[in-house]
C-alpha cells in the first residue's frame, strides 16, 4: 500500500504475508526492494483509472488497467536496471496490457506511448488503442460471467446447507477467481456437480442446465452440449 503523508515524502506499507519467507530483517528489506517498493512508486505517476459514480464496471476496469499498467512497467524498469523481479497476481493484468499497447497506431514512439500511459485517462487509452472497444467489452463480458460464475457457486453451497461465509465456501470462491481457462473451469463444474448431487437427479439437472445456460460463447456451448441431460418434470 503506498499513501502520500503530511512530510510529501510516498510511505510504503507492506503487507506482512509478503515477508512469510524472510528469515531476517535484511531479508525482509530485500524483498521489500524487488517485489513492493518498485511496483508502489510506479502508482504514484500512473493513474488512468476514472471515478466513475453509479459505474461499477468502470471503476472495476479502472482497478483492473492501472494495476496491469504498474505491474508491466515496474517488470521492465526493474529488468533495465537489475532491480529484481518485482511479484504479483496481476499476470491476467499485464497480458491484457500488453495487448493494448500493441494495438495502438504503429507511428507512436516509445516516448509517446510512455507519455499517453503516464498522463491519459482509462477511455482515452482505450479510445487510442485500435482494438480498445472491442477490449473492454470482453472484459466486461469476462467479469460479468465470473460473477455469474460465484452467485453460482453461492447458490450451490447453500443448497447443501452452507452459508457464504463458510470458510470452505470462500476457499472454491478463490480458486475459481484465480482460474484463467474457461474450458476448465467449466469441465469441473460439470463434474462437482455430477459428484455433489449424485443422488438427486432433479437438482442435479436444475444446476447442469442453469450452468449451460451461463455459457454465452457459442463454441463453448457446443463443446458442453453433451453435459445437458433431460429434465424430468414431475407431476
Amino acid at each position: 500500500m503506498l499513501t502520500i503523508q503530511e512530510d510529501h515524502k510516498i510511505h510504503i506499507y507492506p503487507y506482512t504475508k509478503s515477508f512469510s519467507n524472510c528469515k531476517n530483517d535484511e531479508e525482509i528489506i530485500q524483498s521489500c526492494m524487488d517485489n513492493i517498493v518498485v511496483h508502489e512508486i510506479f502508482h504514484y505517476f500512473i493513474r488512468p483509472n476514472l471515478s466513475n459514480e453509479g459505474e461499477t464496471m468502470k471503476d472495476e476496469f479502472g482497478h483492473f488497467i492501472t494495476e496491469g499498467l504498474v505491474q508491466y512497467y515496474s517488470e521492465e524498469f526493474a529488468k533495465k536496471y537489475r532491480l529484481g523481479n518485482p511479484k504479483s497476481n496481476y499476470g491476467k493484468n499485464v497480458e491484457f496490457v500488453k495487448q493494448l499497447i500493441a494495438s495502438f497506431p504503429d507511428n507512436l514512439t516509445q516516448t509517446q506511448i510512455d507519455k499517453m500511459i503516464f498522463t491519459l485517462n482509462q477511455d482515452e487509452l482505450l479510445h487510442m488503442a485500435k482494438n480498445g472497444k472491442y477490449m473492454y467489452e470482453e472484459y466486461v463480458a469476462d467479469a460479468k460471467f465470473r460473477k455469474n460464475i460465484s452467485s453460482f457457486i453461492v447458490e450451490m453451497g447453500d443448497t447443501i446447507g452452507m452459508k457464504q461465509d463458510d470458510d470452505h465456501i470462500q476457499k472454491i470462491l478463490r480458486h475459481y477467481k484465480n482460474m484463467n481457462d474457461k474450458n476448465t473451469m467449466i469441465e469441473e463444474l460439470f463434474k462437482n456437480i455430477d459428484f455433489i448431487f449424485k443422488d438427486q437427479v432433479e437438482i442435479r439437472n436444475y444446476y447442469k442446465q442453469k450452468l449451460k445456460n451461463m455459457i454465452s460463447d457459442k463454441n463453448i456451448k457446443e463443446e458442453f452440449f453433451e453435459h445437458e441431460e433431460p429434465v424430468h418434470k414431475t407431476r
